[in-house]
């Protein structure tokens, strides 16, 4: 697996991939790469091993890395060429996305053995944008066993907002961007005020991006974000384009609401009445969505099984190692 660092979650990815088939038995070989190497990945010091039956890699250099003696899966987990996304690129971003990115994918997509998307969203936009004709999606899998909601007994230690006198706790977890719609959820936190508690997980906002009154905790690790998540009663998450979206599946695990914008991978990540779904521009439906939600908490608390039961049976950890392990040994 060569993998190039960019600390972004396809490495997080490939490296969950690689303990798991290395836990079923499989010798599996990550070649970590400077991230400088993204600008020109077929200069990258990688070879694989001289016994290796399967090479995986991410679609922006998948094509850097096919031998012909030797198949390539090409991962992708998100296409930034949809047109959906050019109001929220700079002149740089287009540019690098434009002449470098897209044709690289487009020689992974004619070269790989397999394309796998991690949704059906991805899948369609493979098709559409990249010209793939064979793709096979397996969508991402989380620690359904690890992201949980808290026993009974245990929900007074977290002093969860379930009182109607204390503020509704609104969460957000990832690197604020436009397209992950922090913009928006400045504009819902605002309108909504004191009656809200904010907390943003992740990076802090970079100039020129909104910095909505709250709580920023920085990177945390997983037990920090799975306490974040219980300790929350909903999630914003209106991006404006996913590939998957990790963090709307992670809360759900933990019997956790999401709000999110509809035409993205959430399609496929929220059962219907899961949530709470709106277009991006709709600030004033998020708005009344919310308050209905904090005029009565157990609304949403009663189907945090629902929620739940949704996670385990579509985004279960097991079950994505299973179908990846199919996919790697099926082109041996």
């Amino acid at each position: 697996m060569p993998l190039i660092l960019t600390g972004t979650g396809s490495e997080v990815y490939t490296r969950v991939l690689a303990n798991h088939l290395r836990d079923l038995g499989h010798i599996v070989t990550i070649d970590e790469i400077a991230h400088t190497f993204q600008y020109m990945p077929w200069l990258a010091p990688a070879r694989p091993p001289k016994d290796a039956n399967v090479i995986l890699a991410n679609s922006w250099n998948a094509a850097a890395f096919t031998y012909n003696e030797i198949p390539t899966v090409s991962v992708c987990h998100l296409v930034v060429h949809d047109p959906k996304l050019d109001a929220f690129k700079g002149i740089a971003q287009t540019a690098f996305h434009r002449t470098f990115v897209k044709p690289m994918e487009k020689a992974a997509v004619r070269k790989a053995a397999l394309n796998i998307a991690v949704s059906s969203t991805v899948a369609k936009q493979m098709k559409s944008i990249l010209g793939a004709n064979h793709v096979e999606t397996i969508s991402n899998g989380i620690d359904t066993d690890f992201f949980c909601p808290l026993a009974d007994a245990d929900m007074s230690d977290q002093n969860r907002s379930d009182g109607p006198d204390k503020p509704f706790r609104l969460l957000f977890v990832g690197k604020p961007s436009l397209r992950k719609g922090f913009d928006i959820i400045d504009k819902i936190v605002v309108r909504l005020g004191d009656a809200v508690e904010f907390t943003c997980v992740g990076e802090k906002p970079v100039h020129g991006l909104p910095n909505p009154k709250g709580r920023y905790t920085g990177v945390l690790d997983r037990h920090g974000v799975r306490n974040a998540y219980r300790q929350s009663d909903l999630l914003l998450f209106p991006s404006r384009m996913e590939g998957f979206g990790l963090a709307a599946a992670e809360a759900m695990a933990c019997g956790v609401p999401v709000a999110a914008c509809p035409n993205t991978a959430v399609d496929d990540l929220i059962p219907r009445n899961g949530g709470i779904i709106r277009q991006p521009d709709d600030i004033d439906g998020f708005v009344s969505d919310i308050r209905a939600v904090m005029e009565d908490r157990n609304q949403f608390s009663i189907k945090q099984d629902l929620l739940r039961q949704h996670a385990i049976e579509k985004f279960s950890l097991s079950r994505w190692i299973t179908e990846m392990e199919r996919a790697l040994v099926s082109l041996i």
